[in-house]
């Protein structure tokens, strides 16, 4: 059992997430702003072991989500020009993806967070005023 704190995401859910980053011995990583991502999508922090893997060198989450029914397609190429948070956000508020009901989950440097479709920013551990982070990966997320 990990231990959990309450979330509360910018449109009112309560989420339980992760209290602080947990390392294990064999370089296993469980990230507090993945976990917030992750309980967004009803996955609790207790239903996975890691979100990134030493030994694999990879990151788990995208099949963490797969796992529990969600598609999780690449959107780099489609927001390339969006290179910072805040310009994804603008961008992401005028593009029309195959689902209504789709998130993203934006991946910058050491952090994680989860924008809606029209542009608004639902799950951020660390929220900022001017976002200027650099975007390293975007991923759409949909209900299968």
């Amino acid at each position: 059992m990990k231990l959990t704190r309450k979330y509360i995401a910018s449109d009112g859910k309560v989420l339980q997430i992760l209290a602080d980053h947990v390392k294990t011995g064999g370089g296993n990583f469980n990230g507090v702003c993945v976990s917030a991502c992750l309980s967004y999508l009803d996955i609790n922090p207790n239903d996975y072991k890691f979100t990134w893997s030493k030994r694999t060198g990879n990151n788990a989450v995208h099949s963490i989500m797969r796992r529990f029914g969600y598609a999780v397609r690449s959107r780099k190429t489609a927001f390339k020009k969006a290179t910072t948070v805040s310009a994804l956000k603008k961008a992401i508020k005028g593009y029309t993806d195959l689902s209504a009901d789709v998130c993203y989950y934006v991946h910058v440097s050491g952090h994680a967070l989860l924008i809606s479709a029209n542009g608004e920013v639902l799950v951020d551990t660390d929220p900022r005023q001017r976002d200027r982070r650099k975007v390293l990966g975007v991923k759409a997320i949909f209900r299968e």
